[in-house]
């Protein structure tokens, strides 16, 4: 057992392929296949299911899939984030 532990959660909007990039690989199994992060780290994995908040087209999502991009052998489809619209009647 490590000091570390990385724990990932999932939930608001994905299960447990959140973490998949497009050829099916767990970014915690690319993660434990480095040896030095491996011999360091624990890794956990947490799921539940809502639907309370949408996250899918947030700013925090996109930025965030594009953070995590950066991570060699990882690559998410970056959410289109939907732009909201005021609409002012001038009646």
């Amino acid at each position: 057992m490590n000091k570390n532990l990385v724990l990932f959660i999932h939930g608001l909007t994905g299960g447990y392929d959140t973490w998949k990039n497009s050829r099916g690989e767990l970014f915690a199994d690319l993660l434990k296949s480095d040896s030095e992060i491996n011999s360091n780290f624990d890794f956990r994995e947490f799921e539940y299911f809502t639907k309370i908040v949408n996250v899918k087209n947030s700013m925090l999502s996109h930025n965030l899939v594009k953070l995590v991009n950066f991570v060699p052998g990882i690559n998410l489809p970056v959410p289109k984030r939907k732009k909201k619209r005021f609409i002012f009647d001038s009646e």
